[in-house]
């Protein structure tokens, strides 16, 4: 029960963040998609199904305030989460390295869905021009922006493992 407050608490305080603080450190009009990076972190570090259920409530309060379609974001996060929740064996936790990485094509792939979904609903644009100018500075700026919020996501879920093995301990 504590993992699923803590984690809600962590996406909201994300999305209030990123809505309003990284607004102000944006370069050329883009910010880090730390909702993204909250996904790949929970998914790396808890395994597919707490990775596509942590994707799927970011994505639903993404949809709620943000989203011109119920559900696409919390579809688009619950893949994301259940993909990157599938790197979750053998992976040394402490390694910024495969979060990185992560979260640079998680971003990358999640704004190509966007406007690819875009498309089909009518809207046209210049893809060459979104990709140079949007897509890959956004997935840059979120894989350099991993750093300090995979530490809060990894100290967050240590102490809440910590806890609860000392409450399970039957000796």
């Amino acid at each position: 029960m504590r993992r699923i407050i803590v984690t809600g608490l962590l996406i909201i305080i994300n999305i209030v963040i990123q809505s309003t603080l990284l607004q102000h450190i944006a370069i050329r009009g883009v910010i880090p998609n730390t909702a993204v990076i909250m996904i790949v972190s929970f998914a790396l570090l808890r395994g597919s199904v707490s990775g596509a259920a942590t994707g799927f409530f970011a994505g639903l309060l993404c949809d709620i305030l943000f989203g011109n379609t119920f559900g696409f974001y919390a579809l688009l996060g619950t893949v994301t989460g259940w993909i990157c929740g599938s790197f979750n064996t053998n992976f040394y936790r402490e390694n910024y390295f495969l979060p990185a990485v992560l979260s640079c094509a998680s971003v990358f792939l999640y704004d190509c869905a966007i406007y690819l979904f875009g498309i089909v609903q009518g809207i046209s644009f210049s893809y060459i021009s979104l990709l140079f100018n949007i897509i890959l500075p956004e997935a840059v700026y979120t894989a350099v922006f991993v750093i300090p919020v995979y530490r809060i996501v990894f100290a967050a879920n240590e102490q809440l493992e910590s806890r609860e093995r000392r409450n399970r301990r039957l000796f």
